[in-house]
């Protein structure tokens, strides 16, 4: 062997125990890292049984079911059927144009810009009296809700 071959070879060698000692390291590192995340850790059985947290909670949305029926509301000469009691009890606190709006929009699904010629405005007006509408009837049946 020659002498530059040897050297070589001893090069390869010292960059392969490196590694090893590298790889070691990380592997440590990661099971140190491990033993400290379980340490933490608090298992489901714990807070069940001994604590009696519950494991789910109830919405508020969903306590009461709303009575099945529907809700005939006229607008635009056309009469609607909601589902929902809380909205028909909330829609006639609204000014009937934003009513006409809101039933032009997701009932007759016209675009704002239709709304908007119908009722003399530009698209953006329409489209800013109808998020209006929204939330003041969202408003609405907040207060009805509370109420």
């Amino acid at each position: 062997m020659t002498e530059k071959s040897a050297y070589e070879e001893h090069i390869e060698h010292t960059f392969n125990a490196y590694c090893m000692i590298v790889i070691r390291h990380a592997a440590i590192d990661a099971g140190r890292a491990l033993r400290q995340k379980w340490r933490q850790e608090i298992s489901l059985e714990y807070l069940t049984e001994d604590k009696h947290f519950p494991l789910g909670t109830t919405d508020e949305y969903f306590a009461e079911p709303e009575p099945e029926g529907a809700y005939p509301y006229t607008v635009c000469g056309d009469t609607i059927f909601l589902n929902s009691a809380l909205l028909a009890a909330a829609l006639p606190h609204l000014k009937q144009i934003k009513q006409e709006m809101l039933y032009l929009r997701f009932y007759r699904q016209l675009t704002f810009e239709k709304i908007g010629r119908q009722y003399g405005r530009c698209r953006s007006s329409a489209s800013h009296h109808v998020s209006r509408a929204l939330r003041q009837l969202k408003k609405e049946m907040e207060a009805i809700t509370v109420g």
